[in-house]
Protein backbone atom coordinates (compact mmCIF):
# COMPACT_ATOMS: atom_id res chain seq x y z
CA UNK A 1 0.00 0.00 0.00
CA UNK A 2 1.40 3.47 -1.54
CA UNK A 3 1.88 6.03 1.74
CA UNK A 4 0.79 8.54 -0.60
CA UNK A 5 -2.80 7.45 0.09
CA UNK A 6 -2.71 8.57 3.71
CA UNK A 7 -1.32 12.04 3.44
CA UNK A 8 -5.17 13.63 3.44
CA UNK A 9 -6.76 11.08 5.41
CA UNK A 10 -5.04 10.98 8.93
CA UNK A 11 -7.62 8.71 10.54
CA UNK A 12 -6.05 9.66 14.13
CA UNK A 13 -7.49 13.24 13.68
CA UNK A 14 -11.47 11.50 12.62
CA UNK A 15 -11.46 12.75 9.49
CA UNK A 16 -14.65 10.41 7.62
CA UNK A 17 -12.41 8.76 4.64
CA UNK A 18 -15.74 8.07 2.68
CA UNK A 19 -16.04 11.72 2.20
CA UNK A 20 -14.34 14.50 0.39
CA UNK A 21 -14.02 18.01 3.00
CA UNK A 22 -12.56 20.69 2.28
CA UNK A 23 -11.05 21.02 5.63
CA UNK A 24 -9.46 18.74 7.87
CA UNK A 25 -10.40 18.09 11.24
CA UNK A 26 -7.93 18.53 14.18
CA UNK A 27 -4.91 19.99 11.64
CA UNK A 28 -4.10 23.12 12.98
CA UNK A 29 -3.88 25.53 10.32
CA UNK A 30 -3.99 23.39 7.60
CA UNK A 31 -7.51 24.39 5.27
CA UNK A 32 -7.10 21.35 2.44
CA UNK A 33 -6.25 18.00 2.23
CA UNK A 34 -3.79 19.00 -0.55
CA UNK A 35 -2.12 21.79 1.83
CA UNK A 36 -1.49 18.96 4.10
CA UNK A 37 0.31 17.26 1.28
CA UNK A 38 2.47 19.97 0.20
CA UNK A 39 2.62 20.75 4.38
CA UNK A 40 4.76 17.42 4.97
CA UNK A 41 6.48 17.38 1.98
CA UNK A 42 7.43 21.17 2.86
CA UNK A 43 9.05 19.82 5.94
CA UNK A 44 10.90 17.19 5.07
CA UNK A 45 12.67 19.18 2.50
CA UNK A 46 13.64 21.62 5.48
CA UNK A 47 14.84 19.02 7.81
CA UNK A 48 16.09 15.81 5.57
CA UNK A 49 16.86 13.89 8.41
CA UNK A 50 13.11 13.13 8.93
CA UNK A 51 12.56 11.25 6.11
CA UNK A 52 13.30 8.04 7.37
CA UNK A 53 10.33 8.38 10.81
CA UNK A 54 8.17 10.20 8.05
CA UNK A 55 8.57 7.32 5.36
CA UNK A 56 7.95 4.80 8.47
CA UNK A 57 4.57 6.34 9.89
CA UNK A 58 3.52 7.36 6.55
CA UNK A 59 3.93 3.32 5.66
CA UNK A 60 2.08 2.21 9.10
CA UNK A 61 -0.78 4.71 8.13
CA UNK A 62 -1.16 3.29 4.87
CA UNK A 63 -1.69 -0.06 6.25
CA UNK A 64 -4.30 0.88 8.56
CA UNK A 65 -6.35 3.28 6.07
CA UNK A 66 -5.77 -0.28 3.57
CA UNK A 67 -7.40 -2.29 5.98
CA UNK A 68 -10.45 0.30 6.93
CA UNK A 69 -11.44 0.88 3.50
CA UNK A 70 -11.60 -2.82 2.92
CA UNK A 71 -13.70 -3.13 5.66
CA UNK A 72 -16.54 -0.74 3.76
CA UNK A 73 -15.96 -1.54 0.05
CA UNK A 74 -19.42 0.15 -1.03
CA UNK A 75 -18.72 3.14 0.13
CA UNK A 76 -15.34 3.29 -1.12
CA UNK A 77 -16.39 2.17 -4.25
CA UNK A 78 -18.03 5.57 -4.70
CA UNK A 79 -15.06 7.61 -3.69
CA UNK A 80 -11.81 5.90 -4.31
CA UNK A 81 -10.29 6.54 -8.24
CA UNK A 82 -8.84 3.62 -9.23
CA UNK A 83 -6.66 5.33 -11.87
CA UNK A 84 -3.71 5.97 -8.87
CA UNK A 85 -1.97 6.49 -5.46
CA UNK A 86 -3.01 10.12 -5.24
CA UNK A 87 -6.19 10.56 -8.11
CA UNK A 88 -8.75 10.31 -5.55
CA UNK A 89 -7.00 12.81 -3.30
CA UNK A 90 -7.17 16.24 -4.69
CA UNK A 91 -4.87 19.17 -4.30
CA UNK A 92 -7.52 21.49 -3.59
CA UNK A 93 -11.08 21.40 -3.32
CA UNK A 94 -13.94 23.67 -2.52
CA UNK A 95 -16.25 20.72 -2.19
CA UNK A 96 -17.78 20.30 1.37
CA UNK A 97 -19.55 16.99 2.48
CA UNK A 98 -22.74 16.20 1.43
CA UNK A 99 -22.30 18.31 -1.72
CA UNK A 100 -24.60 18.07 -4.65
CA UNK A 101 -24.16 15.95 -8.19
CA UNK A 102 -23.14 19.26 -10.22
CA UNK A 103 -20.12 19.85 -7.79
CA UNK A 104 -19.28 15.83 -7.87
CA UNK A 105 -19.41 16.25 -11.49
CA UNK A 106 -16.73 19.02 -11.25
CA UNK A 107 -14.39 16.94 -9.42
CA UNK A 108 -14.51 13.62 -11.93
CA UNK A 109 -14.13 16.28 -15.03
CA UNK A 110 -10.16 16.81 -13.74
CA UNK A 111 -7.93 18.96 -15.25
CA UNK A 112 -5.12 17.39 -17.13
CA UNK A 113 -2.59 19.63 -15.76
CA UNK A 114 -4.45 18.96 -12.13
CA UNK A 115 -3.52 15.62 -12.84
CA UNK A 116 0.09 15.84 -13.16
CA UNK A 117 0.83 17.82 -9.90
CA UNK A 118 -1.05 15.18 -8.75
CA UNK A 119 1.19 12.59 -9.96
CA UNK A 120 4.02 14.76 -8.76
CA UNK A 121 3.33 14.15 -5.48
CA UNK A 122 3.03 10.18 -5.85
CA UNK A 123 6.36 10.96 -7.51
CA UNK A 124 7.98 12.73 -4.48
CA UNK A 125 6.39 10.61 -1.71
CA UNK A 126 7.04 7.35 -3.35
CA UNK A 127 10.58 7.44 -5.75
CA UNK A 128 12.24 10.94 -4.11
CA UNK A 129 11.83 10.61 -0.97
CA UNK A 130 11.99 6.34 -0.31
CA UNK A 131 14.65 5.98 -2.65
CA UNK A 132 17.44 8.78 -1.62
CA UNK A 133 19.75 6.17 -3.24
CA UNK A 134 18.91 6.87 -6.47
CA UNK A 135 18.11 10.42 -6.07
CA UNK A 136 20.89 11.99 -3.82
CA UNK A 137 23.87 11.27 -6.75
CA UNK A 138 21.82 13.47 -9.46
CA UNK A 139 21.84 16.63 -7.14
CA UNK A 140 25.77 17.02 -8.30
CA UNK A 141 25.62 15.89 -11.83
CA UNK A 142 24.81 13.66 -14.49
CA UNK A 143 26.65 10.63 -15.84
CA UNK A 144 24.42 8.88 -18.02
CA UNK A 145 25.61 6.33 -20.58
CA UNK A 146 23.31 6.13 -22.94
CA UNK A 147 21.78 8.86 -25.45
CA UNK A 148 18.36 8.06 -26.33
CA UNK A 149 17.02 9.55 -29.74
CA UNK A 150 12.87 8.98 -30.22
CA UNK A 151 10.09 10.50 -31.63
CA UNK A 152 7.85 13.09 -30.15
CA UNK A 153 4.91 10.74 -30.10
CA UNK A 154 3.09 10.41 -27.00
CA UNK A 155 2.68 6.84 -27.26
CA UNK A 156 6.37 6.26 -26.96
CA UNK A 157 8.05 7.38 -23.90
CA UNK A 158 11.83 6.28 -23.67
CA UNK A 159 11.58 6.35 -19.56
CA UNK A 160 8.39 4.37 -19.50
CA UNK A 161 9.56 1.43 -21.71
CA UNK A 162 12.65 0.94 -20.84
CA UNK A 163 11.72 1.68 -17.05
CA UNK A 164 14.76 3.40 -16.70
CA UNK A 165 15.62 5.28 -13.44
CA UNK A 166 16.53 9.57 -13.79
CA UNK A 167 20.08 9.97 -14.69
CA UNK A 168 20.13 6.59 -16.78
CA UNK A 169 19.29 8.03 -20.11
CA UNK A 170 19.82 11.53 -22.05
CA UNK A 171 16.75 11.61 -24.47
CA UNK A 172 16.41 13.72 -27.27
CA UNK A 173 12.94 13.64 -29.03
CA UNK A 174 11.93 15.47 -32.42
CA UNK A 175 9.35 14.58 -35.21
CA UNK A 176 10.20 11.16 -36.08
CA UNK A 177 13.36 10.46 -34.23
CA UNK A 178 16.16 11.65 -36.92
CA UNK A 179 19.34 12.96 -36.88
CA UNK A 180 20.05 14.86 -39.95
CA UNK A 181 23.83 14.98 -41.49
CA UNK A 182 26.44 17.50 -39.86
CA UNK A 183 26.28 19.54 -42.96
CA UNK A 184 22.81 20.42 -42.62
CA UNK A 185 22.51 20.42 -38.90
CA UNK A 186 24.87 22.90 -38.45
CA UNK A 187 22.85 25.51 -41.05
CA UNK A 188 19.36 25.00 -39.61
CA UNK A 189 18.87 21.46 -37.09
CA UNK A 190 21.05 23.67 -33.88
CA UNK A 191 18.76 21.75 -31.17
CA UNK A 192 19.19 18.34 -32.26
CA UNK A 193 23.08 18.57 -33.51
CA UNK A 194 23.80 20.34 -29.99
CA UNK A 195 22.68 18.05 -28.20
CA UNK A 196 24.42 15.10 -29.76
CA UNK A 197 27.36 16.93 -29.43
CA UNK A 198 26.66 17.49 -25.63
CA UNK A 199 26.14 13.63 -25.12
CA UNK A 200 29.02 12.25 -27.09
CA UNK A 201 31.75 15.34 -26.02
CA UNK A 202 31.37 16.21 -22.68
CA UNK A 203 29.18 13.39 -20.95
CA UNK A 204 30.83 10.62 -22.97
CA UNK A 205 28.04 9.00 -23.46
CA UNK A 206 29.04 4.72 -24.70
CA UNK A 207 26.29 4.35 -26.55
CA UNK A 208 23.43 5.93 -28.91
CA UNK A 209 20.17 4.70 -29.47
CA UNK A 210 18.19 5.27 -32.38
CA UNK A 211 14.33 4.49 -31.74
CA UNK A 212 11.83 4.26 -34.58
CA UNK A 213 8.11 3.04 -33.81
CA UNK A 214 5.48 1.83 -35.43
CA UNK A 215 2.31 4.38 -37.23
CA UNK A 216 4.82 7.58 -36.76
CA UNK A 217 3.24 10.53 -38.25
CA UNK A 218 6.02 12.24 -39.55
CA UNK A 219 6.94 9.06 -41.72
CA UNK A 220 3.42 8.64 -42.95
CA UNK A 221 3.57 12.40 -43.81
CA UNK A 222 6.66 12.01 -45.44
CA UNK A 223 5.56 9.07 -47.21
CA UNK A 224 2.37 10.93 -48.82
CA UNK A 225 3.67 14.30 -49.09
CA UNK A 226 4.44 15.47 -52.78
CA UNK A 227 7.07 17.28 -53.88
CA UNK A 228 6.58 21.11 -53.23
CA UNK A 229 3.94 20.21 -50.62
CA UNK A 230 5.30 22.15 -47.84
CA UNK A 231 2.30 24.55 -46.39
CA UNK A 232 0.20 23.74 -43.51
CA UNK A 233 -4.05 23.79 -43.86
CA UNK A 234 -3.80 28.04 -43.54
CA UNK A 235 -1.26 28.17 -45.83
CA UNK A 236 1.98 29.05 -43.67
CA UNK A 237 5.31 27.77 -44.16
CA UNK A 238 5.27 23.91 -43.28
CA UNK A 239 8.24 23.24 -40.68
CA UNK A 240 7.43 19.57 -40.43
CA UNK A 241 7.80 18.92 -44.46
CA UNK A 242 11.32 21.00 -44.43
CA UNK A 243 12.18 18.89 -41.19
CA UNK A 244 11.03 15.15 -43.00
CA UNK A 245 13.58 15.86 -45.56
CA UNK A 246 16.24 14.76 -43.49
CA UNK A 247 14.59 10.96 -44.07
CA UNK A 248 14.10 11.52 -47.49
CA UNK A 249 16.77 9.31 -48.24
CA UNK A 250 14.45 6.30 -46.71
CA UNK A 251 11.42 7.39 -49.09
CA UNK A 252 13.49 6.86 -52.23
CA UNK A 253 14.74 3.32 -50.68
CA UNK A 254 11.70 2.71 -49.59
CA UNK A 255 10.24 2.84 -53.17
CA UNK A 256 12.59 1.15 -54.89
CA UNK A 257 12.01 -1.97 -52.58
CA UNK A 258 8.73 -1.98 -51.60
CA UNK A 259 7.04 0.50 -54.08
CA UNK A 260 4.60 -2.24 -55.51
CA UNK A 261 3.56 -2.77 -51.65
CA UNK A 262 0.48 -1.32 -50.74
CA UNK A 263 1.13 1.97 -48.03
CA UNK A 264 0.72 0.48 -44.54
CA UNK A 265 3.92 -1.93 -45.58
CA UNK A 266 5.84 0.80 -47.20
CA UNK A 267 5.12 2.99 -43.87
CA UNK A 268 6.52 0.02 -41.81
CA UNK A 269 9.53 -0.54 -43.62
CA UNK A 270 10.59 3.37 -44.33
CA UNK A 271 9.99 3.63 -40.31
CA UNK A 272 12.72 1.06 -40.09
CA UNK A 273 15.03 2.86 -42.68
CA UNK A 274 14.51 6.21 -41.75
CA UNK A 275 16.45 4.76 -38.13
CA UNK A 276 19.07 3.36 -40.90
CA UNK A 277 19.62 6.89 -42.15
CA UNK A 278 19.86 8.05 -38.85
CA UNK A 279 22.44 5.93 -37.88
CA UNK A 280 24.53 7.05 -41.00
CA UNK A 281 24.32 10.50 -40.61
CA UNK A 282 24.70 10.45 -36.80
CA UNK A 283 28.62 8.83 -38.54
CA UNK A 284 29.28 12.88 -40.50
CA UNK A 285 29.77 14.29 -36.78
CA UNK A 286 33.58 13.85 -36.42
CA UNK A 287 33.27 13.05 -32.91
CA UNK A 288 30.73 10.33 -33.14
CA UNK A 289 32.68 8.53 -35.42
CA UNK A 290 36.35 9.20 -33.78
CA UNK A 291 34.18 7.68 -30.91
CA UNK A 292 32.90 4.75 -32.46
CA UNK A 293 36.22 4.03 -34.75
CA UNK A 294 38.19 4.03 -30.92
CA UNK A 295 35.29 1.90 -29.89
CA UNK A 296 34.14 4.23 -27.18
CA UNK A 297 30.77 4.52 -28.55
CA UNK A 298 28.20 1.83 -30.10
CA UNK A 299 25.41 2.92 -32.30
CA UNK A 300 22.04 0.41 -32.25
CA UNK A 301 18.55 1.02 -33.87
CA UNK A 302 15.92 0.32 -32.00
CA UNK A 303 12.62 -0.16 -33.66
CA UNK A 304 9.03 -0.27 -31.33
CA UNK A 305 5.92 -1.84 -32.13
CA UNK A 306 3.41 -0.47 -29.63
CA UNK A 307 0.95 -2.26 -31.31
CA UNK A 308 2.11 -5.52 -30.67
CA UNK A 309 4.36 -4.65 -27.63
CA UNK A 310 7.62 -5.76 -29.28
CA UNK A 311 10.73 -4.02 -30.14
CA UNK A 312 13.49 -4.75 -32.73
CA UNK A 313 17.06 -4.08 -32.18
CA UNK A 314 20.10 -4.16 -34.51
CA UNK A 315 23.44 -2.58 -35.03
CA UNK A 316 24.77 -0.83 -38.35
CA UNK A 317 26.89 -2.92 -40.56
CA UNK A 318 25.65 -5.83 -38.54
CA UNK A 319 23.68 -8.78 -40.69
CA UNK A 320 20.03 -9.63 -38.30
CA UNK A 321 18.02 -8.07 -35.91
CA UNK A 322 16.64 -9.44 -32.57
CA UNK A 323 12.94 -9.19 -31.45
CA UNK A 324 11.77 -8.77 -27.97
CA UNK A 325 8.72 -9.51 -27.84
Amino acid sequence: MAAAHVTGSLLASGVNTHERPSKVAGLSGVATIGEAQFKLLSLVGRKPELKGVVAAKLAALADELEMTLSLDTEKSDNNISPRGPLDHLPLTTTTTPGSGPSERKHEADSNPVDDLKKRFLDFKINYYLKQPQFVEPLKTGQSPKILFIACCDSRVTPEYITKARPGELFVLRNIANLVPPMEVAGKLHYGTSAAIEYAVLHLKVEHIIVNGHRACGGIQALMTQKRGGKTTDTGSKSFIGDWMDVARPAKTKTLEQCGHHDLQTQLRFCEKESVNNSLRNLLTFPWVKQAVDAKRLQLHGWYYDFVEGALSTWKPNTPGMELLT
